[in-house]
C-alpha cells in the first residue's frame, strides 16, 4: 500500500506506516515534551511544599519504572546476534 505524495512518489510505504503504529507513541511524547511543558510544571510544583514533596516522590517512582522499561529493551534484544549495538 502506498501513499501518493503530490508529485507521483510515494509519501509513506507499508514499513513506515507500521514503524509509525509501533513507535507513534513515543513520537507524540516527545514532541509533546518539546513544548515547554517541562518548566510550567516544575514552577507549579514549586509553589507548594506539599506538592514539592509529593512531585519528588513521584519523579522518583516515575525514573525508576523508565529504567526499568529501558533495561527491558535492551534485554528483549538479546537475541540479536549485535548485542553489543544495543549499548
Amino acid at each position: 500500500m502506498l501513499i501518493p505524495s503530490g508529485r507521483g512518489g510515494e509519501l509513506a510505504n507499508q514499513r513506515t506506516l507500521i514503524l509509525l503504529q509501533e513507535y507513534g507513541i513515543f513520537i507524540g511524547v516527545a514532541i509533546f515534551f518539546t513544548m515547554p511543558v517541562v518548566p510550567k510544571i516544575k514552577m507549579w510544583i514549586c509553589q507548594n511544599k506539599k506538592r514539592l514533596q509529593i512531585g519528588s516522590i513521584v519523579f522518583a517512582f516515575l525514573l525508576s519504572f523508565l529504567f526499568v522499561w529501558s533495561i527491558s529493551f535492551v534485554i528483549a534484544g538479546q537475541n540479536n546476534p549485535f548485542l553489543y549495538g544495543n549499548f
